[in-house]
């Protein structure tokens, strides 16, 4: 622990790496809801957190290592194929419906 008596001084909470950081504000930061990154947390796929004084906290160091991790992962995916969206291939070519049942007549 700190001894300020003794001249020991506390670390700066504002330092990049000491930083705390509320749900809110990871969650626009993330730019996801608040509900969003609770469900992220429930998934266990959200930053590191902890429970400080009953309020729910994150790093900011953690969270920029958790946008870092997520660019690295990215830029390792290989690209998806050159194709436009809209774009008609024979796998994405909906089925024509014979009709409606209720539109058909009894012969």
């Amino acid at each position: 622990m700190f001894d300020i008596a003794n001249g020991d001084d506390m670390p700066d909470p504002h330092q990049q790496g000491n930083l705390l950081l509320t749900l809110p504000e990871v969650a626009a930061r993330l730019r996801k809801t608040e509900t969003a990154l609770r469900w992220m947390m429930h998934q266990q796929t959200a930053p590191r957190s902890a429970l400080i004084g009953g309020r729910r906290m994150f790093r900011a160091s953690d969270v920029d290592a958790y946008i870092s991790a997520l660019f690295e992962h990215a830029a390792d995916e290989s690209p998806p194929q050159n194709r436009l969206a809209h774009e008609k291939t024979p796998d994405r070519v909906p089925a024509r419906a014979e009709g409606n049942a209720r539109n058909r007549t009894a012969k």
